[in-house]
Order: C-alpha cells, then structure tokens, then sequence
C-alpha cells in the first residue's frame, strides 16, 4: 500500500479505508479493525515509526489489535518518544554487514537490480572486492549507506569518495543528502525540476494523495516542466536512489 499515516489518526483512517471500513475516532476504529480481523489472518506493517507523531500511542493502538492471527511488523530508526515497549513485543536489532563474503553478494545483487537505471555501476562490478574492507569500515556497514557511497563510485570515482569527511553512521548519511540536494542546484533546469518533483511528493503523501507515474506526469504537464522530466527523474535515481 502506498504510504499515508502521519499521527494516529490517520493511521486509524488508512487501516479503516483497507478494510472497507468507513473512518472512525481512535478506540471506535481500534474496536471496528479488531472486529473486521476476527477469524482472519493479517500482518499489519507500519514503517518509519519515527515519522508519525505520538508513535507511543500508534504502537499501543497496535497492541490491543493484534493477536495470534494478527501480527504487527513496526520499523524506526529511533526509540525516541516510546515509554515502554513491553514483553509482547519482540524487538530485533539489525546488525551492519561485516561479513566479506555476505557484504559481497549484497553489493553485487545492488549493482544487478539498479544498472539498468544506473548504468556507470556496472563499471563498479571489478573493483567491489577490492575497496570491500575500506567500504565496511568507512560506513559501519550500513547497507544504506553502501548503497550511496557506491553510487558515487559509480558517478564520480572509488578516489572520489575516499575524501569524503571523517563522519560514521547518522552524520554520514546527513552528509551524503545534503551534498546530493546541493548538487542539484548545480544541475541546470533538470536539477531545479528534481527538486520540485520532491517537494511536490512529500506534500501530495503529506495530504495522503497517492503517487504514480501518471500522477507524476500529469503534474509535469500541468507545471510545464515536462521536457525535463526524465532527466529529473535520472538523476534523483543516481543520487537518492528514488525509484
């Protein structure tokens, strides 16, 4: 499903819209989505929990929800903002890739999915092995991070990003979006419509409009920036990696 939760109440609205249920206040939808699922198997996924504001009242929402049939799969990147996680719930701390030969497949099969939209990381398939113990350390093997360092790799050179700053974890990935987001500025018209093009679908998912390509078009068409949409869209793949 495409994303639209902010706080819990629109969480409570998006659940209710799914199963056809009309929208309800807080414990009356929680009571109706309880209902609904009874005798039914589901898995309820709320991603980025860190993103919605009161994510402490969305979790224990969640809580009186679920049961043995009805699990609930909640991701952050944060604790921030929660009081008490509780023994009905299993918490699992993703470990960052160290593993030579694991790190290896997970860069390989990145290069295989996103060449074809990046064609320069073909380029990069020789020499992965080789700076695979400098890329584990200089990003705490973080896959997200290894995947925007390996596209500027691919974009400029493996010296290129041997320059980057001294920064690990959080601050590095601050780094690397702010220095892509600058970056467009330098990029004539088409980094000026990548950036519009953002904006613009943060406040459409903000309004919880959802977003496709044909919306993307028509809001091209309608902008007049049309001629400069796939270039726009190229180079938001390269650097942030939006599909």
């Amino acid at each position: 499903y495409q994303p639209g939760y902010y706080d819990p109440m629109s969480f409570y609205n998006r659940l209710c819209n799914q199963l056809g249920l009309p929208n309800l206040p807080g414990k009356q939808a929680i009571e109706a989505v309880k209902d609904r699922l009874v005798g039914r198997k589901a898995i309820i996924v709320v991603d980025n929990l860190e993103t919605v504001e009161k994510g402490d009242e969305l979790l224990n929402s969640l809580k009186k929800i679920t049961s043995r049939d009805v699990r609930a799969i909640v991701t952050t990147r944060k604790v921030t903002g929660i009081k008490v996680l509780g023994a009905d719930l299993f918490v699992v701390q993703l470990q960052p890739l160290t593993d030579t030969r694991i790190t290896g497949q997970f860069l390989l099969w990145h290069i295989e999915q996103y060449q074809s939209q990046h064609p320069a990381l073909r380029d990069l398939r020789k020499d992965v092995h080789r700076n695979m113990d400098w890329l584990i350390d200089r990003t705490g093997g973080i896959p997200l991070l290894m995947q925007l360092v390996l596209s500027d790799a691919a974009r400029y050179s493996w010296d290129y990003v041997q320059t980057l700053p001294a920064l690990f974890g959080g601050a590095l990935l601050d780094y690397l979006y702010q220095t892509r987001w600058d970056d467009l500025g330098r990029q004539s018209k088409e980094g000026d419509v990548a950036k519009q093009l953002l904006r613009w679908v943060a406040q459409e998912q903000y309004r919880g409009q959802e977003i496709t390509s044909k919306e993307i078009s028509t809001w091209a068409k309608n902008s007049n920036i049309e001629t400069y949409l796939s270039a726009a869209l190229s180079l938001l793949f390269e650097r942030f990696m939006v599909i």
